[in-house]
C-alpha cells in the first residue's frame, strides 16, 4: 500500500504541477486557436492524449492565416518556461556514455522539447509580423528582416537556467498562467487590468513518454525539496544571530517537513498515474548511479566520456541523507525483527556502524532506533518516516529529505549544542513559570483580601511536569535509564523538531491560564479604567505601553472599557462590575453567582494557530479526517489570513494557490507574530497593577468622602469606583479636577509608569523574533 492523504486534494503549487498546467494551457490554446482560423472543427473534444505533431500542425496554421488571430505575448512566455523546465530534465537524464545506447525515452521527451523550441519561434515570428502589421511599418520593413533567428537550444552539457532564482522561474509561470497579456502597469491596478479568459473546465493533454514523465517528475519534486531546505537553513542561520527564536524554529521546520511529505504523496501519485509504482526504488538507483559517477570521477575519466551527472546538480539527490535515511530503514526494520524473537536483542548493523561517522547526525538517529519505537510519536512527521504502512516501508525518499535538513540543522547549530536547545528552553520556561507562580502567592498574601479569583492550578501542573521532564533531560544517567520518559528525553535532545511540540503546547496553556488570572476579578481592569480615566480629564501626560498593549489586545471583539465619560452616571459601576464578568452592560443585575462565573470574561486572543486548530478538533470528531492532514488545512487557512492582501495570489487558478515556500513564509510570520503574546507575562503585570492598586487604596481611602466610599471584598471594588465617581461628579459640578483623588491617582500611575510602563511589552519582545507582534491581517 502507497502512502496516500485522506484530504481531498488541496494542491500546492509544486513545480510539476506548474509545469504541467502550463503544458495543458499551450495545448489548449493551440487546438483552440487553430479551430478558430479554420484549422480542424471547432466542436472537436479530444477523448485522449494529442499527438505532438498535431501542436506543430495547429502551431503552423495560427502563424499563416490571414485573420487577425491574436498571440498574446504570455502565450509565447509560457512556452519558453515549459522548455526551460524541461530541458534541465533532458542536461539531466539524456546523457550517456559514448558506449551507451540512447534510452528511448530521453529521445521521445527530446523529441518533444525540440517540437516546443519549433512552436515556440513560430509563434514568437507571428506575432513580430502582428505587431509590425499593427504599428503600419510592414510598408517599411522588409518580411526578412521580421524574422527572428533561430533558438538557440539549452545546452545539454551546461547547466540549464531550470536552476535561476525562483522570480525568474515559477513566478514567471504563475504570470503566464493567469493572464492573456502582460500589462505595463502593476498586476493589481484595476483600472489596466485585463480580463481573465476562462480555463477549460478538462483541458486536453500531450502525449508523453510515461517513463520520461515520470523521470520530469522526480527532478520537479528533487528541486521542490531543494527550496525547502534552503528555506529551512536560511531559517537556523537567523537562529543562530538570533533574528528567529528556536520556538518559531522548529515549528516551522515542523510544517516543512509536513510539506515534504506532501510533495512526497504528491509524486507517489503521479507516478501511479503513469503507471509506476517504484518512486523509492528508482530514486535509490538513482542515487547508487550518481555515488558510482562521482566516484570515477575521483579516480579519473576515460577521455571522450562525457558526464552523466552534472556536479550543480549533484545536491539534489542528498546523497549522504539518501544513504543515513536508507540505512535507517534498515536498521528499523532490524528492530522490529528482533522484538518479534522471543529473547531477541537489538544490536545496530555493521552498515550503519561503518558510516555512523558520515555526520554526526547519522550516530544520533541510529542511537535512537528503539528510542523512536518505544516512544512510537505519529504526530512527529520525522519519526514517522520511520513507521511501516502495512509493514512496508513507502517513505525512503521522504525520510531522505528530512534527513537533509536536519544535516543541515546539525551542521549550523552545531552537534554538542542540539541537545541544549531543548534544555535551555525547558529550563528557562520552568524557571519564568516558578517565578510568576511565586510571585502571585505572594501578592495574595501581601495585598488586604485575595485580589482576584483566578486560580493556578493549571500553572502548577504545567509547572510540575516541566520541571519533572527537565530533571530527566539534565540527568547524568539518561543514556542508560530504560523508560518512556526517559526515551522521550532523549529524542527531544537528539531529535529535537517534533518533540518540540509539547513545550509549545505547554506555553500556550501557560499563556492562556496567565491571561485568565490577569484578567479575571477587578485588577487589572480596575486599574485600566483610572489610567484611562485619566488620561481622558489630562491628569496624566504620558502613555503606558504595557497597558496599551493589554487593552488593545482585549478589545478586540468588544471594548474592555466603557467611555469614561459616562462615569459621572449613577449605573456605570455596575456596568463596569458587570463586565469584569465578561457579562453586556445590559445583563441583569440580580442573578446567582453561579451563573455569573459562567460568562466570565474569556481571554481575547490573535494567536493564529490555536485559533485556526479549532477546525483540526472538528475534523477529528466529525469528519475523520488524520491530524497531519488537518494540520496542513490549518497552514492553508493562515496563509488565506496573511496573504490576503495579496492580489497575485488571490487570482491563483485552481485548487491550488500556494506554493509550499508561501506556506511556510506565511507560517513564519503567524508564528513571530503570535510571539509577542505568548511571551507576556501577563501574571507579573497582573502582581505590579495590584500592588499599584493597593498602594492606592492605602493612600487615599482615608481621603474618599463618606458618601463616596463603597464596602466590598478588595482593595480593587473599595477604590476604582470611588475615585470615578468622585471625578464624574467634579465634570458636571464643573469643578476642576486637580483637587480630585483621581488626580492624585494619576501622580502615582505617572510614577510607576516611568519606572515600569513598558517592561513587560519590552521583555517580551527581548524573547521574541524580529517582528513579533507585527502584522496587517485581522483575525475573525
Amino acid at each position: 500500500m502507497t502512502p496516500t492523504s485522506s484530504l481531498p486534494d488541496r494542491l500546492v503549487w509544486d513545480r510539476y504541477t506548474l509545469y504541467k498546467t502550463g503544458t495543458k494551457k499551450i495545448v489548449s490554446w493551440l487546438l483552440e486557436t487553430a479551430a478558430k482560423v479554420g484549422f480542424g472543427d471547432p466542436h472537436y473534444k479530444p477523448t485522449g492524449p494529442i499527438a505532438v505533431k498535431k501542436m506543430v500542425k495547429c502551431a503552423d496554421a495560427i502563424a499563416k492565416t490571414q485573420q487577425s488571430e491574436h498571440i498574446p505575448g504570455s502565450m509565447i512566455d509560457l512556452i519558453d518556461e515549459v522548455i526551460r523546465g524541461r530541458q534541465a530534465y533532458s542536461d539531466l537524464f539524456s546523457q550517456r556514455t559514448t558506449t551507451q545506447k540512447p534510452d528511448p525515452s530521453d529521445i521521445s521527451h527530446q523529441h518533444f522539447i525540440d517540437a516546443l523550441q519549433g512552436i515556440h519561434q513560430t509563434l514568437k515570428d507571428a506575432r513580430k509580423k502582428q505587431k509590425a502589421e499593427k504599428n503600419g511599418l510592414l510598408s517599411t520593413i522588409g518580411l526578412a528582416n521580421l524574422a527572428t533567428p533561430p533558438a538557440t537550444p539549452i545546452s545539454p552539457t551546461k547547466p540549464s537556467e531550470f536552476s535561476l532564482p525562483r522570480e525568474h522561474s515559477l513566478q514567471s509561470l504563475f504570470k503566464n498562467l493567469q493572464v492573456d497579456e502582460p500589462v505595463a502597469q502593476p498586476f493589481s491596478t484595476p483600472e489596466k487590468k485585463q480580463q481573465q479568459s476562462a480555463v477549460p473546465k478538462t483541458q486536453p493533454i500531450v502525449a508523453l513518454d510515461p517513463v520520461a514523465e515520470s523521470r520530469f517528475a522526480l527532478l520537479c519534486y528533487l528541486e521542490d525539496m531543494a527550496e525547502i531546505h534552503t528555506f529551512v537553513r536560511d531559517m537556523w542561520e537567523d537562529v543562530i544571530s538570533g533574528r528567529t527564536t528556536p520556538d518559531c524554529a522548529t515549528q516551522v521546520t515542523e510544517n516543512a517537513f509536513a510539506c515534504m511529505r506532501r510533495g512526497t504523496y504528491t509524486l507517489h501519485d503521479t507516478f501511479r498515474g503513469l503507471g509506476r509504482h517504484d518512486v523509492d526504488t528508482f530514486f535509490l538507483d538513482l542515487n547508487a548511479m550518481a555515488t558510482a559517477m562521482m566516484s570515477r570521477h575521483a579516480d579519473a575519466v576515460v577521455v571522450g566520456e562525457r558526464v552523466h551527472w552534472h556536479s550543480d546538480k549533484t545536491h539534489l539527490l542528498c546523497l549522504d541523507a539518501t544513504l543515513i535515511a536508507s540505512t535507517a530503514i534498515d536498521e528499523c526494520r532490524a528492530y522490529a525483527a528482533s522484538k518479534k524473537k522471543r529473547g531477541g536483542v537489538y544490536k545496530l548493523g555493521e552498515t550503519a556502524e561503518s558510516i555512523a561517522g558520515v555526520h554526526p547526525f547519522a550516530a544520533a538517529l541510529f542511537k535512537a532506533i528503539p528510542d523512536l519505537h518505544l516512544v512510537a510519536n505519529p504526530n512527529n512527521e520525522y519519526a514517522s518516516a520511520f513507521y511501516p504502512y502495512d509493514g512496508e516501508y513507502r517513505m525512503q525518499i521522504c525520510a531522505a529529505m528530512m534527513t537533509q535538513s536536519y544535516i543541515d540543522i546539525y551542521d549550523i547549530v552545531g552537534p554538542d549544542k542540539i541537545g541544549d536547545l531543548v534544555v535551555d528552553a525547558t529550563s528557562k520556561f520552568a524557571k519564568r513559570l516558578e517565578r510568576e507562580t511565586a510571585l502571585r502567592d505572594k501578592v495574595v498574601a501581601e495585598v488586604r483580601n485575595p485580589p482576584s479569583f483566578g486560580r493556578p492550578e493549571t500553572l502548577l501542573e504545567i509547572l510540575i511536569k516541566q520541571k519533572k521532564f527537565l530533571a530527566q533531560l539534565q540527568s547524568p544517567n539518561l543514556e542508560t535509564t530504560k523508560s518512556k520518559v526517559a526515551a522521550e528525553a532523549r529524542i527531544a535532545k537528539s531529535l529535537l523538531i517534533g518533540d518540540w511540540e509539547q513545550l509549545k503546547f505547554s506555553k500556550w496553556m501557560t499563556s492562556q491560564a496567565s491571561a485568565a488570572i490577569a484578567n479575571d476579578g477587578w485588577v487589572t481592569l480596575g486599574l485600566a479604567y483610572l489610567y484611562r480615566a485619566s488620561r481622558y480629564f489630562g491628569l496624566l501626560p504620558i502613555e503606558w505601553p504595557d497597558m496599551d498593549w493589554l487593552i488593545k489586545l482585549q478589545s478586540q471583539n468588544r471594548s474592555y472599557v466603557i467611555e469614561v465619560a459616562e462615569h459621572a452616571d449613577d449605573e456605570a459601576w455596575s456596568r463596569h462590575w458587570r463586565m469584569a464578568f465578561g457579562l453586556p452592560p445590559e445583563y441583569i443585575r440580580k442573578t446567582n453567582m453561579n451563573k455569573i462565573t459562567e460568562g466570565m470574561r474569556k481571554v481575547e486572543s490573535q494567536l493564529l494557530w490555536p485559533k485556526l486548530g479549532e477546525i483540526l478538533a472538528k475534523a477529528e470528531e466529525v469528519l475523520g479526517f488524520e491530524r497531519g492532514d488537518m494540520a496542513e488545512e490549518v497552514l492553508h487557512q493562515i496563509a488565506d489570513i496573511v496573504y490576503a492582501k495579496d492580489a497575485n495570489k488571490k487570482h491563483r487558478r485552481g485548487e491550488a494557490r500556494y506554493t509550499s515556500i508561501e506556506l511556510l513564509s506565511a507560517f513564519k510570520q503567524a508564528m513571530t507574530h503570535d510571539e509577542l503574546e505568548l511571551n507576556f507575562s501577563y501574571i507579573e503585570f497582573w502582581a505590579t497593577n495590584a500592588k499599584l492598586l493597593h498602594q492606592i487604596w492605602t493612600f487615599l481611602s482615608p481621603r474618599i468622602p463618606d458618601m463616596l466610599k463603597e464596602h466590598g471584598i478588595g482593595v480593587d471594588m473599595e477604590i476604582v469606583h470611588p475615585l470615578l465617581k468622585e471625578a464624574g461628579l467634579s465634570v458636571s459640578c464643573e469643578a476642576p479636577l486637580v483637587g480630585t483623588q483621581l488626580a492624585v491617582a494619576a501622580r502615582m500611575i505617572e510614577k510607576h509608569i516611568d519606572a515600569h510602563g513598558d517592561t513587560f511589552t519590552k521583555r517580551a519582545r527581548e524573547m521574541s523574533s524580529d517582528g513579533a507582534g507585527k502584522g496587517t491581517w485581522v483575525v475573525k
